[in-house]
């Protein structure tokens, strides 16, 4: 699970933890590094990982540890004096406004960060598995949607995955039928 807000992530970690689920749930707030997190995460299959922005990129975990992965909303970079100098830089060879402008440098960071999050599910050939963002802003369907500029630049983001659905009920049903497909049946 990645949250764009460490209060968000923490609030994720502790509902799933006292969900009932039965599976371990870690989280970058339990205080250890990153890379002892993400470590103790590979060992077992069967856990979940929250985290925010430093686990949505170089976080490798290929094969059955990585199954579903569920992005809260889109990730957009703070501003910044590097960033601000890009769209100031646009502005001049563009000859557009501050908010076009804008958009070009962030929306564009976001696609990747997107990209790199949704990276985390599919590591080898043989990997699958379920990437979710909940963002109901990449839809046309809510007041709030992205302009269909940003919509589009952020939905190639997620190209590599060729089915989609908006609706609960196909997400668990793929869900299902992927869980039935990957058991393994006991032996007698």
């Amino acid at each position: 699970v990645l949250s764009a807000s460490a209060a968000g992530g923490k609030e994720y970690a502790e509902a799933l933890r006292h969900a009932g689920l039965g599976v371990p749930i870690h989280s970058q707030w339990d205080g250890q590094t990153a890379a002892q997190v993400v470590a103790t995460w590979r060992e077992d299959v069967g856990s979940v990982l929250v985290g925010t922005r430093s686990m949505m990129t170089g976080v490798d975990a290929p094969g059955e540890t990585c199954s579903l992965v569920i992005i809260d909303r889109v990730p957009r970079s703070a501003g910044n004096p590097v960033d601000d100098a890009r769209v100031e830089t646009i502005m001049d060879r563009q000859q557009i406004d501050k908010w076009t402008a804008d958009k070009y440098v962030y929306v564009s960071d976001a696609s990747l960060l997107l990209e790199q999050s949704v990276g985390r599910l599919i590591r080898r050939v043989t990997d699958s598995g379920m990437a979710v963002v909940l963002d109901p802003r990449l839809t046309k369907t809510t007041p709030i949607a992205y302009n269909a500029q940003s919509r589009q630049t952020l939905l190639s983001a997620l190209d590599r995955f060729h089915k989609r659905t908006n609706t609960y009920e196909d997400a668990i049903a793929w869900l299902e039928y992927r869980r039935e497909a990957t058991s393994v049946p006991a032996r007698a």
